[in-house]
């Protein structure tokens, strides 16, 4: 895995990287459930959201069309905090 990599995730799958939640297989509010216990020793899982403007993306074709560009923070040991921004230009016009 390097950065940049589009993956495909698994339930249940173990990901040893910080990740964008491009899409899931939650049509309506692109949602998904996280456990951290190996981080922070939490067992309740967290939820996340797919990025409002890729939430609906669901197959190959969709996902060939994304480009997008990603500005964040340097590596730190803040596990609660994360400043980041998406530049975008895929549309539901694309589609």
């Amino acid at each position: 895995m390097e950065v940049g990599d589009i993956i495909v995730v698994s339930k249940d799958e173990p990901i040893p990287a910080d990740m964008i939640i491009i899409s899931t297989d939650d049509d309506e509010h692109g949602l998904c459930f996280i456990d951290t216990c190996n981080i922070d020793g939490e067992t309740n899982l967290k939820t996340m959201n797919a990025l409002e403007c890729t939430k609906k993306i669901k197959t190959d074709e969709e996902m060939g069309k994304l480009k997008f560009e990603v500005e964040c923070e340097n590596p730190n040991p803040s596990l609660y905090t994360f400043s980041g921004s998406v530049d975008t230009n895929y549309h539901e016009g694309n589609r």
